[in-house]
């Protein structure tokens, strides 16, 4: 059959644009789970993946939980298909925009698209996909590798790095733009350093187990693995926040990316009460560097004690600290009194912490006056 112009579409648009001119569309969130290389997004996170020209767009009315909203419809004609067996001109869905992670397509626009089908057969993409315009810097890296998987064997790999989160107080990250879906290279967003000589083992499949030394940067690589299910897991010092085991799947000529990360696993453990030794529930507990205590606008780490009104923080690096109740700029309640551990509202009296590598202290209770009682938000 086919396919309609997109001129044909025209008197459509209009019609829906004035249908919809003052449709309520609720606010959403935008938030992207990791996005991995193209060796891994392609076989593992999309159905599809082509090079298109948009010819046209236009927004229907859906629902997303529960709520009217709209939706964009893209009309692509395949020029360069990758994955998937699909006709020459397609549709493919995204968001409206507005913090729906909606892409914004501009027609006539050549564009490397992944796309993922729903379970009415749609296809789908977003700002959370590696989707992006041919002419874009990094389009050539997935181009390179999509235009060769033809003549690839039917094998796999799985890389990453292994690194500690160092917390430094003096870094910096690098600024980027809030609507850059790969945030940016992680050791430009935290400090870091590599895991020099850490074991690594994968295990399943035809290996039964492999183990691989990280490098002096920190990488690792597995090659020439047959397609399936495999676990990989690190060997790390005890005073080191455990990296659980994690099961991957290794696509025939792909990849599964996998970086494992861990901190020293310094903790602060106590309980919150009021003056008559009841316990606190689900108060936020801070924790804050004891050099930066006296401007710090937000917490170094917090958590909500539990029912009982215990509290457990961290993973923390070495160095010196003070917790409390509503002892930064930005906590949720200002206008509530400050407590200090061990039940001061004067920093000068607070209790100083020092935390050594892995140590968990314990034993940090302290009260609260009842107007000091409430949640703080982050």
């Amino acid at each position: 059959m086919k396919p309609q112009t997109p001129f044909r579409r025209a008197p459509l648009i209009v019609l829906f644009a004035f249908t919809f001119a003052f449709w309520a569309c609720p606010a959403f969130s935008c938030s992207c789970i990791r996005i991995g290389p193209p060796c891994e997004a392609a076989w593992l996170q999309a159905d599809a993946v082509f090079v298109g020209r948009v010819y046209w767009s236009w927004l229907l009315p859906t629902k997303r939980y529960g709520v009217d909203t709209l939706h964009r419809l893209v009309k692509i004609k395949i020029l360069e298909p990758f994955i998937g067996n699909y006709p020459r001109w397609i549709t493919v869905e995204t968001g409206a925009g507005g913090g729906d992670c909606g892409y914004h397509f501009s027609w006539g626009d050549k564009y490397l698209i992944y796309a993922h089908r729903e379970k009415d057969g749609s296809l789908h993409t977003s700002i959370c996909t590696r989707t992006q315009k041919v002419k874009v810097s990094d389009a050539r890296t997935d181009l390179a590798y999509l235009r060769t998987i033809k003549n690839l064997p039917p094998r796999g790999k799985v890389y990453g790095t292994a690194k500690q989160y160092t917390f430094e107080p003096n870094f910096r990250p690098k600024e980027i733009s809030i609507m850059s879906p790969y945030g940016g290279p992680e050791d430009q967003l935290f400090s870091m350093r590599p895991l020099s000589g850490a074991a690594i083992h994968l295990t399943g499949g035809e290996v039964g187990e492999l183990t691989a030394k990280a490098s002096e940067a920190g990488d690792f690589v597995f090659e020439d693995l047959a397609p399936g299910h495999y676990r990989i897991s690190v060997d790390l010092p005890q005073q080191m926040k455990p990296w659980k085991e994690t099961e991957i799947t290794v696509p025939a000529k792909g990849c599964s990316e996998v970086n494992i990360r861990t901190a020293f696993n310094g903790r602060l453990a106590g309980r919150v009460t009021d003056k008559s030794g009841a316990p606190v529930s689900y108060v936020t507990v801070e924790v804050v560097r004891a050099s930066e205590a006296g401007h710090a606008e937000r917490s170094f780490r917090w958590q909500t004690a539990d029912k009982n009104g215990a509290f457990e923080l961290g993973p923390l690096p070495p160095d010196v600290y003070v917790i409390g109740v509503n002892i930064v700029k930005y906590s949720g309640s200002r206008e509530r009194p400050r407590t200090y551990y061990p039940g001061t509202p004067e920093l000068m009296n607070a209790k100083q912490i020092r935390v050594t590598e892995g140590q968990l202290v314990k034993g940090l209770d302290f009260q609260l006056e009842a107007n000091a009682q409430s949640t703080s938000a982050h």
